[in-house]
């Protein structure tokens, strides 16, 4: 389908698909990185730089959605045994109205769990350009709908972990509320 458009690679720019091959074998990490954070595993796909980081800026940036599709094989491959239900972690405001759609529900799609969006930011504004301390206090959460969850394993999804402040909040606010959380699965993790 692809090649019935003008479709390019988001990160080398090459005609023919939205990721091409050796782009999207370049991003996917052979050595995926692992986080331990407040007591919460994060795995990634990668860490966030170079082709990785491209891949995700030019989705995030409303370009070519269907280029993280090609990575569903990676993430299904980290997605952990005893999960039994993924929740993405919400869109801001702004990142929703750009792009109409949740980069971190794609990727919870990507898993084959189940996907049960119950997690709402009580202020839905970007963390980005935030300082560390900035980032956990704004990422307090409210929960909707726990009832649909209670007998699963919970699975955390997101696009980012940079502090951890976002999965680490939606963990405690799950938790809270009865619900067993068993990790989180990110597409990059920024070194801390």
């Amino acid at each position: 389908m692809d090649e019935l458009f003008d479709v390019e690679c988001v990160v080398c720019h090459v005609a023919g698909a939205a990721l091409c091959t050796e782009c999207a074998l370049r991003v996917v990490s052979t050595a995926p990185p692992v986080r331990e954070i407040d007591g919460l595993t994060v795995m990634a796909l990668g860490s966030y730089h170079n082709d990785l980081r491209a891949l995700i800026r030019a989705v995030k940036g409303g370009r070519s959605p269907r280029a993280i599709a090609r990575l569903a094989p990676g993430i299904r491959s980290l997605t952990p045994l005893e999960a039994t239900i993924a929740v993405p972690m919400p869109s801001s405001r702004g990142g929703f109205r750009l792009r109409g759609w949740s980069l971190a529900g794609r990727v919870a799609r990507m898993t084959a769990l189940p996907v049960c969006g119950v997690l709402k930011f009580v202020d839905p504004r970007t963390q980005r350009g935030l300082a560390a301390d900035d980032r956990w206090s704004g990422r307090t959460m409210t929960v909707r709908g726990t009832h649909r969850l209670h007998g699963h394993f919970v699975l955390l999804v997101d696009d980012v972990c940079t502090t951890g402040a976002t999965l680490t909040n939606a963990r405690r606010a799950l938790e809270a509320h009865g619900v067993t959380v068993v990790g989180a699965l990110v597409l990059a993790s920024v070194s801390p």
